[in-house]
């Protein structure tokens, strides 16, 4: 998909599958829901992955639950770096806000850093 610029592989050819993401989102059979800025409706995969972690982390303690999850993040974040055409290493962040953010320099990512700093050091 990173190769395509568009949301049709060709005029009539889409690239998701709009049923099949609906069936897999349980929310979409009780509402319709618009309210996607801050949080959409959980799909199946997302709702099962976060219970299982709580599930973990009620059973060994939040610290070592991310812990046994570090290899996952980690293919997370190749993940989206593959999606993005980039390198997971320098120039990908997944940020607390839970909004990806790419950056295609490392000028930038300093410059974001430096940023962040001086705000830090002026609220003190």
């Amino acid at each position: 998909m990173k190769n395509e610029n568009s949301a049709f592989r060709s005029s009539t050819e889409p690239l998701l599958d709009l049923a099949a993401l609906r069936a897999d989102t349980p929310g979409c059979e009780a509402v319709i829901h618009f309210n996607n800025a801050g949080c959409g409706l959980m799909a199946r995969p997302v709702l099962r992955t976060m219970v299982d972690h709580l599930r973990l982390e009620a059973g060994i303690g939040g610290y070592e639950a991310a812990a046994a999850r570090a290899a996952e993040v980690a293919g997370f974040y190749a993940a989206l770096a593959e999606l993005l055409g980039t390198r997971p290493d320098k120039e990908v962040e997944w940020c607390l806000r839970l909004s990806p953010h790419y950056y295609n320099t490392e000028d930038e990512v300093d410059a974001v850093a430096g940023a962040v700093a001086e705000l830090a050091g002026g609220a003190r």
